[in-house]
């Protein structure tokens, strides 16, 4: 089954929900979704997935959110 979609999915959900709320965290998540994403519609298993999604929200929390 191909999850790189429901990943998109993700990132348009995190996206709108960043623009009501206007946290920045959400938009670290719809990046790593989106990250998570493209990892998937480059034929990577969903355990790829998911660990890219988490390094990537986690990086971009720990670097950006301290700033904004």
């Amino acid at each position: 089954m191909s999850t790189w979609w429901l990943w998109i999915l993700a990132a348009l959900l995190c996206g709108i929900i960043e623009v009501m709320s206007v946290s920045f965290v959400f938009l670290m998540f719809a990046i790593g979704a989106l990250a998570a994403g493209i990892a998937g519609a480059f034929g990577a298993n969903l355990t790829v997935q998911v660990i890219v999604f988490i390094v990537v929200s986690i990086v971009l929390l720990v670097i950006l959110r301290p700033f904004l």
